[in-house]
């Protein structure tokens, strides 16, 4: 577990992927700190709507133990994951597709509680 403890929980997200990682993940302390850092209660449906910002390249998106193939989006689409928050537990956000920032976007986490 990573120690983190959610101020407020929801069910909709939405992470936007840039030059800058994913929701300015290189400005939010990524690698070393996770980001982004999503909130969930066990037992709600969950959906993650990935947005690719970057005019360049194309980036990736994926949840261990939920979406593990992850989603590949072009630059300037966008695409949406839903699942069922089914355990409690924190699980890795991460970008699947090798890109300019990727180590960047190797650090989120989902937190469910």
């Amino acid at each position: 577990m990573s120690g983190i403890e959610c101020q407020s929980y929801t069910t909709t997200f939405t992470v936007v992927a840039t030059q800058s990682g994913y929701n300015d993940s290189i400005g939010n302390g990524a690698p070393s700190k996770h980001w982004p850092i999503l909130c969930a209660q066990v037992g709600e449906q969950i959906t993650i709507t990935f947005i690719n910002e970057d005019t360049v390249e194309p980036h990736g998106f994926a949840v261990a133990g939920y979406d593990d193939a992850g989603v590949t989006i072009l630059p300037g689409k966008s695409a949406t994951i839903t699942f069922y928050a089914a355990s409690p537990g924190d699980y890795k956000i991460y970008c699947n597709v090798i890109c300019a920032v990727h180590v960047f976007m190797q650090s989120g986490l989902l937190v469910i509680a």
